[in-house]
């Protein structure tokens, strides 16, 4: 692939630890604790051990990890066994997977088409 034109990829490491705001484009995989928000045009992907306390706008999240804050997606959000969600979620597509925990309220509705 040419990297130029290939999509962003970054990386958070566990011992990373952040406070504020964390603005990305491209896509991530967050590993790391961060007190803040998040803001990316691309995908997130919270590990295992990803901590984030604070508000999260993505097209996508994956959680695996634990959040106390609301999420808003512009795609969809999966919450993957063992993953924790304290907070409320607005997205179009919700994926809930057995042995996770959502503690909050959640809007779900779907993109409707353009008519043009």
């Amino acid at each position: 692939m040419d990297p130029i034109s290939s999509p962003q990829q970054h990386l958070i490491l566990d011992n990373a630890q952040f406070k504020g705001s964390l603005t990305f484009s491209g896509d991530m995989t967050f590993n790391g604790s961060l007190e803040g928000e998040i803001k990316a045009d691309g995908n997130l992907t919270i590990g295992v051990s990803g901590k984030i306390k604070g508000e999260i706008q993505a097209k996508s999240v994956f959680l695996a990890g634990l959040v106390q804050g609301n999420i808003t997606v512009e795609d969809r959000c999966l919450l993957r066994s063992g993953s924790v969600l304290e907070g409320d979620l607005v997205a179009p597509r919700l994926i809930i997977e057995d042995g996770s925990t959502f503690i909050g309220s959640s809007t779900v509705r779907p993109k409707t088409p353009s008519l043009h």
